[in-house]
């Protein structure tokens, strides 16, 4: 008996979100982006970068949010040492979240609450001081989100936390990840 029970919580679950309203969510804003660690003889700081995208939100209390947003995620690394040298190091990409969450309407303001399962796909590195190029990272990169948001009206505010599972760049013997700070502003349909 529980195990029907069980059966049919799940698939009211699962389908629910298809058969509620959707909502259409567009959101563009800074980044603050960080990496765990930095090589030998190196110092790291954060550096600011920006994204742009959108999801789609199915579902009224209880929803599933799939996206897609293009970021420039930059970081600095100095090598105060020897040569000097201080530079950021941004890698573009898009990153294709998965939210699940709750959402708070109460009419004219609205508040959600979800947490998204991350893949960024790299599409190019910018050109620095170092010599890191696009051969150097990983160019898939799994990780996972945190997101607070409110809503009134047409009008949203975002703040999220980005980190990585996967080692920003291959046979890295510190296996350092990024992390990044995100502010999104934007409009909801």
């Amino acid at each position: 008996m529980k195990a029907r029970f069980l059966a049919v919580i799940l698939l009211a679950a699962v389908t629910a979100p298809a058969q509620a309203q959707f909502a259409i969510d567009v959101t563009a804003g800074p980044n603050w982006t960080s990496i765990s660690a930095a090589p030998i003889g190196f110092s790291k700081s954060s550096d600011i970068g920006y994204f742009v995208g959108g999801r789609i939100r199915f579902g009224h209390l209880l929803y599933v949010a799939p996206g897609l947003n293009y970021q420039y995620q930059s970081f600095i690394y100095n090598e105060g040492s020897t040569i000097g040298i201080e530079d950021n190091i941004g890698i573009s990409s898009f990153m294709i979240p998965v939210e699940v969450g709750v959402n708070l309407n109460l009419k004219i303001v609205a508040v959600q609450l979800g947490v998204a399962g991350t893949v960024a796909f790299n599409t190019s590195i910018n050109d620095n001081e170092f010599g890191v190029d696009k051969d150097m990272t990983t160019n898939t990169r799994w990780g996972w989100m945190l997101n607070a948001g409110a809503r009134i009206l047409m009008l949203q505010l975002n703040l999220q936390y980005q980190a990585d599972f996967t080692d920003t760049f291959k046979d890295d013997p510190t296996g350092a990840k990024l992390s990044q700070f995100r502010i999104g502003l934007g409009i909801g349909f």
